[in-house]
């Protein structure tokens, strides 16, 4: 689990609502490591918004290389995700 950002517990005097969102890398990194084939669309998109796909002529390779370097991040299991389920 990540850590929180220092303010994210911290109340503010100001008017409205403080929202905190996720980066792009930990959504990305999340939904490597969930592996849900619904999430198939938003790894590809997440993946080439932080140009960490490669020319894009082997998605499904790099989408997978991607995961196993998560998964061993976390110490999970591998399930493969087809990033042909993008489109």
């Amino acid at each position: 689990m990540p850590l929180l950002p220092e303010d994210a517990l911290q109340g503010s005097d100001a008017p409205g609502l403080h929202i905190t969102y996720a980066t792009d890398e930990f959504l990305l990194a999340a939904k490597l490591v969930a592996q849900r084939r619904k999430d198939a669309a938003d790894i590809v998109s997440l993946a080439r918004r932080l140009e960490l796909i490669l020319g894009g002529k082997d998605v499904d390779r790099e989408i997978h290389l991607l995961a196993i370097r998560a998964e061993r991040l976390v110490g999970k299991s591998s399930v493969w995700i087809d990033a042909r389920d993008a489109n």
